[in-house]
């Protein structure tokens, strides 16, 4: 089984372990951000009796992953739009790319919006906010504004806790420069008319924190008149 894993969470690790239990051989390209999580669950089935040589750690280049998807019979790539587009129509690798998301509440169901706020809050920040299927916009006929001062009200108090709270809601990045990145996309994507953040007036402070050595993104509720404002798409990884 070949694996062009990605950085953005250690959770995506638990993807390959099933194959371990089937004595299927695994080859890891890790995430250049984050090869840690693979190289520790590969010591701890060694060390536990796998044989070593079920395992190849190859924390190589796009061009080395191009030959671990072709030389592997499966495998599993993840990536964004422009990656996982070259492989779409491969039956033999297994694709995830973005996900984006949606909750969609239609007329039938809007006037019960309340109801769901706690499945948006959970959809929208649970892991981070990180995973694919997190949602990446909140559809709705009407009420918006409301709907989206009800998150904020919930979701921009938000901070960072110590690294080993247990009850911890964001993940730092491990390259700082990705929340930079993130930030200006979304301050950019604010001076299209259109967008409010209706998260500002309840975080209290920035966005983008800096908490016990660690670079945060503190969540985000962007409520736009039109889908198709620049942010009203958008896919980070944070609860945005």
């Amino acid at each position: 089984l070949g694996l062009v894993m990605p950085s953005n969470s250690p959770a995506v690790n638990s993807l390959w372990l099933p194959a371990i239990a089937l004595k299927i051989p695994v080859i890891i390209k890790p995430g250049k951000e984050e090869p840690w999580t693979p190289y520790r669950l590969i010591q701890a089935f060694i060390a536990a009796g796998c044989p070593a040589e079920a395992f190849g750690f190859y924390p190589t280049d796009h061009e080395g992953a191009g030959e671990i998807l072709k030389s592997c019979g499966r495998a599993l790539i993840f990536g964004d739009k422009n990656t996982t587009a070259q492989y779409a129509n491969n039956p033999a690798i297994q694709v995830h790319g973005p996900g984006w998301s949606k909750i969609l509440i239609g007329d039938d169901e809007i006037e019960n919006w309340r109801q769901y706020i706690d499945v948006m809050i959970s959809s929208i920040a649970d892991n981070g906010g990180r995973s694919c299927i997190n949602a990446s916009a909140i559809v709705v006929p009407k009420y918006g504004a409301e709907i989206a001062d009800s998150l904020a009200q919930k979701l921009g108090p938000v901070q960072p806790t110590k690294p080993d709270d247990e009850t911890a809601k964001l993940s730092g990045f491990a390259n700082v420069k990705m929340a930079e990145f993130i930030n200006a996309q979304i301050e950019d994507g604010l001076k299209t008319a259109g967008a409010t953040d209706a998260a500002a007036k309840y975080r209290n402070g920035p966005r983008k924190v800096e908490s016990d050595g660690g670079t945060y993104m503190r969540p985000t509720i962007i409520q736009c008149d039109s889908f198709q404002h620049p942010l009203a798409n958008k896919e980070f990884l944070c609860p945005y």
